[in-house]
């Protein structure tokens, strides 16, 4: 007993322990149900130079959103050294560079602030000077700031219960407030020598959305999954903003639209295309019309006059996942969404795109794929630097890949992290999170900041802004060793790729621009030729690098296989397919639409929803199977008679596409039953044809045969119908049993006759002389018995 309980007090030890840590990596006011949400609604000026504001303004609001009273609400602005190498740039995005250089005293925000409850603010702190409320700026430069909001909770000590960081580029500094201006007021700080040419900006301007239209027949309108698009074309939505804010900010002939290359996806422009045209929408309780009908017309509208004379990308048709295609033998499907895809997106806006250059998802392929894009035609790839060997960027910014003829156009980890684009991890191998400033006063619980880059929310680029001047002013020359880029490296190509799916509004895609104009005016860097970067990288190639953690986020290969055998059974149908006549439709009119169907399914807006693409496809293989059963075998009113061994069966093959078909027509084995080879049937649209197939039946009664509809190369189309047959008719092995039976008796009779001619005269009931009494003869040397008399004679 005394070891029972000497185990039980120490499994209740353990168990206590345990507890303790969890308590321990909980905020401390987390788990006190404490929930403060702090809000930046603006910030000015978002570069800072000479002719800028003496005063760094900020407005914004927190708002409870727990269950207890907050006190004592305090909020500063506080900053950290200027930034200084790349490594010091990616703490800074990640949430771990040090704010705390500079602390100016807490302003006053609220007394109390009850669950639920919100309270704006607005506050303005000198940029520099001697003030202790001053944020002490003295040389130009990217600082990282914290906005930082402190309070006690009910049943808690004071801590920080919110914070937001962001960065605030520095290009010159304005003279301190009341004093008369100075022209030459802190000119803006180049850390590279003044012979150095400028840094060349790029940036790749994406307009793209996820896939959310439906299969469809020819000739019917379009079926979307929402409407939700309907609200982002219209002014003020998401699209429309992003649209109209690189109409106005970056006119045509302008340097900044010079270094913009729009990028589109095909499927959204058609899209948007076939919504003008008006089209309906699936909804939990049916099919409605789409009300967007006429913000799509003016939105595509604007788009093609936007994009006339710029550079235009176009990504894979429905940004499909190269890699996981690639990987599933769908090469084809990959070469239609690439090369097809930026058809349809010259089609559609007029102007054609940069010719075979694609972005795939996640700025990553592999060697199978590279070798894939290189068949196709493709001659340049827009690539991260973690898709190629050793991660860092060339110089500059492209490289040619090893074999093969393709140019990597590699994007700028800095600011592409810094606009939200891919992991801060993945760009400079440091972890994400953590303290925002290691201060044990201001942050006693361990919470960590928060940061607007990547969202909807205002300020959304500013992040960006900042990584931008940092690289045109300090650029990579104080890079250490291990993070993303080396000094001998250099970049002075920054091509700057934010999300694909950018969520920013109009305001901050605006701010962004202005602010890549601002830096231009400046003379710190000039636009990149992007067009021409594409056209090829001279000097040494470099070898890609996939690891196994890219593979993990592909699409998974259920999917990729049912996509694989939808793909097989469309092009089976294809093949079959002719144009019926002159102005009918042709059968690409009919399976191209599935193609772009799967394509959709395979998107990489799904890799973090699977089943999203598993249903994609689904939808796409159900439309493939409605086509393929179009074509079927028509079922008889009745059963056939048969009167003959040899009577013709006459079978109807109905075709209800509009696009002929070469149909082969089986019929399943019956015992019985043998039916002739039936040629290859080619069945007019929307027809039907009658074939005569010729059938020996061998037994007569009544069977029933299965007959179907296949593709020349045996794929089935409609169901099988089945065929009642009634035999009356002497069949082959009837005939040969009466003819073998009648047989039989003319030789039994001819044998009887030929003994009744080798009889004797006299008949057949004599006995032969000497025969003995049964029948049998006398033995030789006896004598035969003497005659006995009658019975009763003498």
């Amino acid at each position: 007993m005394g070891r029972v309980r000497w185990l039980a007090a120490l499994l209740a030890s353990l168990l206590a322990a345990g507890a303790g840590l969890l308590v321990a990596v909980v905020p401390a006011h987390a788990a006190m149900g404490v929930g403060l949400v702090l809000r930046l609604d603006s910030l000015a000026p978002r570069i800072v130079t000479v002719d800028a504001a003496p005063t760094l303004s900020i407005t914004g609001s927190v708002s409870n959103t727990g269950d207890r009273w907050l006190h004592g609400l305090e909020l500063r602005v506080q900053r950290g050294p200027a930034l200084l190498t790349d490594r010091d740039m990616a703490a800074a995005l990640a949430g771990t560079a040090p704010a705390d250089a500079v602390t100016p005293a807490f302003s006053d925000l609220a007394e109390m602030l009850a669950p639920g409850q919100t309270q704006p603010f607005a506050l303005s702190i000198p940029l520099r000077g001697p003030d202790p409320a001053s944020l002490s700026i003295t040389q130009p430069g990217t600082y990282p700031l914290l906005v930082n909001v402190n309070g006690v909770p009910d049943f808690g000590g004071r801590a920080r219960l919110a914070a937001v960081r962001l960065l605030l580029p520095v290009l010159g500094l304005p003279p301190p407030a009341g004093s008369p201006p100075v022209a030459d007021t802190a000119p803006p700080m180049r850390t590279t020598p003044p012979a150095t040419p400028p840094v060349r900006i790029g940036l790749l301007y994406p307009l793209v959305d996820v896939p959310r239209r439906l299969p469809t027949g020819p000739r019917e309108p379009a079926l979307l999954t929402d409407d939700e698009l309907a609200t982002s074309l219209a002014p003020g939505g998401r699209l429309s903003g992003l649209l109209s804010a690189l109409a106005s900010a970056a006119p045509p002939g302008s340097p900044l639209a010079a270094a913009t290359c729009l990028v589109v996806d095909p499927d959204l422009v058609q899209t948007a295309a076939a919504m003008a045209a008006g089209y309906r929408v699936r909804t939990p309780t049916g099919v409605i019309d789409g009300r967007g009908a006429l913000a799509a017309a003016q939105w595509l509208d604007t788009l093609k006059a936007t994009a006339q004379g710029r550079c235009l990308l176009s990504l894979p048709y429905a940004d499909a996942d190269l890699v996981a295609m690639s990987r599933a033998d769908l090469a084809d499907l990959a070469d239609y969404a690439t090369v097809d895809g930026a058809r349809v997106t010259a089609a559609e806006l007029g102007v054609t795109p940069l010719p075979g250059t694609s972005w795939p998802p996640g700025g990553r392929i592999d060697d199978r794929t590279l070798a894939d894009i290189s068949a196709g035609g493709g001659r340049a790839v827009v690539l991260s630097p973690g898709s190629l060997a050793g991660g860092g960027l060339p110089a500059g910014g492209v490289t040619r890949l090893a074999g093969s003829d393709v140019t990597a156009l590699v994007t700028d980890p800095l600011v592409s992290t810094a606009l939200g684009g891919d992991l801060a991890e993945e760009h400079t191998g440091l972890p994400g999170g953590g303290s925002p400033d290691g201060s044990a006063s201001d942050s006693p619980d361990g919470s960590v900041s928060d940061t607007p880059a990547g969202t909807a929310a205002p300020l959304a680029t500013q992040d960006g802004l900042g990584a931008l001047v940092y690289r045109a002013t300090v650029g990579s020359s104080g890079s250490s060793s291990g993070s993303v880029t080396s000094p001998v490296s250099s970049p002075r190509v920054v091509l700057a790729a934010p999300p694909r799916r950018w969520q920013v509004d109009a305001a901050e895609a605006g701010a962004l621009l202005t602010g890549v104009a601002q830096v231009m005016r400046a003379g710190l860097a000039v636009p990149a030729d992007i067009a021409g970067l594409a056209d090829g990288a001279a000097g040494p190639t470099t070898a890609l690098s996939y690891p196994l953690a890219a593979g993990a986020e592909e699409l998974p290969v259920g999917v990729t296989s049912a996509a694989r055998k939808a793909r097989d059974e469309q092009r089976d149908l294809f093949t079959a397919s002719e144009q019926d006549r002159v102005g009918s439709l042709p059968p690409a009119a009919l399976f191209e639409p599935v193609e772009a169907d799967l394509l959709r399914g395979l998107s990489a807006a799904w890799r973090p929803r699977p089943a999203a693409a598993a249903a994609a496809v689904a939808a796409a293989a159900s439309r493939i199977d409605t086509l393929r059963s179009m074509v079927d075998v028509v079922q008889p009113p009745g059963p056939y008679s048969l009167g003959s061994d040899d009577a013709p069966l006459l079978i109807s093959v109905e075709n209800q596409l509009p696009v002929a078909v070469d149909v082969r027509l089986t019929l399943s084995p019956t015992p019985g039953l043998r039916t002739h080879p039936v040629p290859l049937l080619r069945v007019p649209a929307q027809g039907r044809i009658q074939v005569r197939v010729t059938a020996t039946v061998s037994r007569s009664g009544q069977f029933s045969v299965e007959a179907r509809a296949t593709t020349p190369s045996g794929g089935a189309l409609g169901p099988a119908s089945r065929l009642l047959l009634r035999s009356t008719a002497y069949g082959t092995i009837t005939v040969w049993l009466t003819g073998s039976a009648g047989a039989v008796l003319v030789l039994l009779a001819g044998l009887r006759i030929a003994r009744r001619m080798r009889e004797p005269p006299g008949g057949a009931h004599r006995r032969p002389s000497g025969d003995g009494p049964g029948g049998g003869r006398a033995k030789p040397g006896t004598a035969a018995p003497a005659a006995t008399a009658p019975s009763g004679t003498r």
